[in-house]
């Protein structure tokens, strides 16, 4: 019964709707105004900002509050946490509304940083990670000035914590149908409002054959979870030395260099015809990176060039405002939280620790921002290896 009775409670918190209540009693029906939902944003731009942030609040509490009181009804587990769901289907589906209300984001989002609270009290979330997680959140909203990217990094890492850890089934159940429809909200609101659109600079980067092979590159670290050390060596050198001598050859053979920037104009860029490509100096690295440092530390720091450097182009060309050396500082920034959010995902499969992967993040981030007169392919890995060993060398860890 008790079970019952908060779900319905959930269920009827939900349902209440400041912002088209508040609406109705000024004689104005947010379903047929402005955006047309009757929720915070709508609220703060037609009826003002008291309005906008009491129903701000109240829809970022209502689902806590359900599971609160379902909690304190006595109800199981499921029931207490399935009272938040109500909560948020009676934001979306309110009765006396036809069923038909507001988007849930505000919702959604009071449940979510509810969960993440209460799985740090819990310890399904250690308060260094959540901090981690945090800090990270703040640095990509501030490069974006929008939630879709930092909730695209941040969350899906952070989930993977909480169901490492969780002794709770209802709980991650909980937190994982919360962050897929916050993923999901994203996806929609990113197509509805058209923020995909990206500069002609950025296109051409995309088109880039090099920059889409990029992400083929994690397969190196993958390979060195499951094969020996002289063997993964021995793969990375044969490439790296084919592609050297092509190299050579070229810069020695005029005519050969020729021949090979006309036919394969898709992969050889105009600034390398006089030099070494960025491929051969990337494939170098990763062989001096895998024979110098252990595997995790050299796992990494290839994570760390696969990843960062991506996201830093595609960060600095759409969103680069402050200038830093030849980069942008948007562009470090992404760089940074990019390579930390995927130092501490790599965490669980290899033995490296926060202080570890963090620094290393910050030492390839400032690297690649560098003007130094060498290829950021070459240099990131063997920093950024370099770094994660320092903690080791001074006996912190």
């Amino acid at each position: 019964m008790n079970d019952v009775l908060a779900l319905v409670i959930g269920y009827l918190l939900g349902a209440v709707l400041p912002a088209y209540l508040i609406g109705r009693v000024r004689g104005i029906d947010l379903r047929t105004t402005g955006d047309r939902n009757p929720g915070a944003t709508n609220a703060m731009q037609t009826l003002g900002r008291g309005p906008g942030y009491l129903t701000a609040i109240y829809d970022m509490l209502k689902g806590p509050i359900a599971v609160a009181v379902g909690f304190a009804l006595g109800a199981s587990e499921w029931a207490a946490y399935g009272a938040g769901f109500a909560a948020f289907l009676g934001h979306r589906f309110p009765f006396y509304l036809r069923f038909r209300g507001g988007r849930g984001f505000a919702a959604a989002s009071g449940l979510l940083i509810f969960g993440l609270g209460y799985a740090v009290w819990r310890e399904y979330l250690p308060p260094l990670d959540g901090a981690i997680f945090f800090g990270l959140f703040l640095v990509l909203w501030w490069v974006f000035r929008d939630r879709a990217a930092p909730d695209a990094i941040v969350l899906p890492i952070a989930y993977l914590d909480v169901v490492l850890r969780s002794t709770s089934l209802a709980f991650t159940i909980f937190m994982g149908v919360i962050i897929v429809y916050v993923w999901v909200y994203n996806i929609g609101r990113v197509r509805r409002e058209k923020l995909l659109r990206l500069r002609p600079e950025t296109r051409a980067a995309l088109g880039d054959v090099r920059v889409l092979l990029r992400p083929g590159a994690l397969a190196f670290p993958m390979l060195y979870l499951f094969v020996p050390r002289t063997t993964l060596l021995a793969l990375v050198g044969a490439v790296a030395l084919f592609f050297v001598a092509v190299d050579v050859s070229r810069l020695l053979w005029r005519r050969f260099n020729v021949a090979l920037f006309r036919k394969l104009a898709f992969f050889y860029r105009p600034n390398e015809e006089h030099t070494f490509t960025s491929a051969s100096l990337f494939l170098l690295g990763t062989f001096l990176t895998i024979l110098l440092f252990s595997k995790p530390i050299a796992t990494t720091a290839l994570i760390f060039v696969t990843f960062g450097d991506l996201a830093a182009k595609l960060a600095g060309l759409e969103h680069g405002r402050h200038r830093l050396f030849t980069r942008s500082v948007e562009g470090s920034l992404t760089f940074f939280a990019v390579c930390a959010a995927a130092g501490f995902g790599w965490s669980f499969l290899v033995p490296i620790l926060p202080a570890q992967y963090l620094l290393g993040a910050f030492v390839a981030a400032i690297t690649e921002a560098l003007p130094l007169d060498l290829n950021d392919n070459f240099t990131v890995p063997l920093m950024s290896g370099a770094a994660m060993m320092i903690p080791t060398l001074l006996g912190v860890i």
